[in-house]
């Protein structure tokens, strides 16, 4: 693999944006160590990305993608209207800015004709504050997509009840630690930083710890490995999970929604073509001091907000979250519509809550 011609796009805003200079810089590094490399930087500009991957697709054995995750989609879906031929291109897609669900990995997978879900797309985690310090890997996908269908697995590996995203780390280079429920990282960074609160919610796993949960799962991690085409791929180092931050959460009655939460019930199949995925949440009260869940979603480009989608978005919420949290399913149970949220459409690129070029964490 390190020897095929790769044409590396970041579709990240650049300038004084951490990301993509960041990300420039590391692959200028890959390239100067004589990597048949080539750099394509039209940031978040969806129509000169797809113009770059059409003229020059034939001269690269991959082209590898790296952006935020709705708006990486925003440039799959509208190369799919355009005619792109994504099946006759190897396509790797690596994600930063927030964590990419199981069902747009699949989604992705699916869209791209990729070869190998495990291998080709991948998340990373980093900071502005820090920088890169860890990513998915064969062996972290495999954990949380198990996970995710499985809830004493889950509640065992991360002690919680909602998909975290699961990364790998290299302890020489990046050391975390984990202080009531809080990730804490000791880094060499621009500015050497020791024992940080990256105020980051999460917990750490030795590869000895996975073996013994999985085991008690009843799960031969070898034969699936092997049966997955990653065996050679997995590295027994540490595991970082993180929750995300606090902040970007909202509550109704009590219960807490989470950003993954959203995520997920805006990824289901029958939401797509019709939403991006980036999304608005937060609790407020009416004159009538009532809580309401507060939900604004940005929907897919050409597609004019009716009151059908707003609709379908509520169903779909309301059908789809209790699958995945209890609390939710019980609130439901108890005070039924009142725990739905209240849907506002946002047109493609809102100048107001998604301006284009503008990456938002949490949202």
């Amino acid at each position: 693999m390190d020897r095929q011609s790769t044409l590396f796009i970041v579709a990240l805003s650049l300038g004084m944006w951490a990301a993509g200079t960041s990300v420039l810089q590391y692959t200028q590094w890959v390239a100067q160590k004589g990597y048949p490399l080539t750099m394509l930087t039209p940031g978040m500009n969806g129509a000169e990305i797809l113009q770059g991957i059409r003229k020059l697709h034939e001269h690269y054995d991959q082209i590898v993608l790296i952006g935020y995750p709705p708006f990486i989609k925003d440039v799959i879906d509208e190369g799919t209207k355009q005619g792109m031929p994504w099946d006759k291109i190897t396509i790797k897609l690596l994600f930063t800015g927030e964590a990419v669900t199981e069902r747009s990995r699949d989604y992705f997978a699916r869209s791209t004709g990729m070869a190998n879900a495990y291998l080709d797309a991948l998340d990373m985690y980093g900071s502005a504050d820090v920088g890169l310090v860890a990513h998915e890997t064969p062996l972290t996908i495999y954990l949380r997509r198990k996970a995710a269908g499985d809830s004493r697995l889950l509640s065992g590996l991360f002690a919680a009840d909602r998909v975290p995203s699961v990364n790998q780390f290299n302890p020489y280079s990046r050391y975390f630690e984990s202080e009531q429920g809080r990730l804490i990282v000791t880094s060499p960074s621009g500015f050497p930083l020791v024992r940080y609160d990256t105020q980051d919610l999460g917990g750490i796993l030795s590869y000895g710890e996975i073996e013994q949960h999985m085991a008690a799962a009843g799960v031969d991690l070898a034969k699936v490995f092997e049966d997955a085409g990653i065996s050679e791929k997995i590295w027994k180092i540490p595991v970082v999970y993180l929750f995300g931050r606090g902040m970007f959460s909202a509550t109704i009655f009590g219960i807490i929604i989470y950003p993954e939460y959203v995520k997920y019930v805006l990824d289901s199949p029958r939401l797509q073509g019709i939403v991006t995925g980036k999304f608005k949440i937060a609790t407020e009260e009416t004159e009538a001091n009532q809580q309401e869940l507060r939900l604004k979603v940005e929907l897919a480009k050409d597609v004019a907000p009716q009151e059908e989608y707003r609709e379908k978005i509520v169903r779909t919420f309301a059908e789809e979250l209790p699958k995945i949290s209890t609390e939710y399913n019980e609130l439901v149970l108890r005070v039924g519509s009142k725990a739905h949220p209240v849907v506002t459409l946002c047109s493609f690129g809102d100048p107001v809550y998604f301006p284009a070029d503008v990456m938002r964490k949490g949202a």
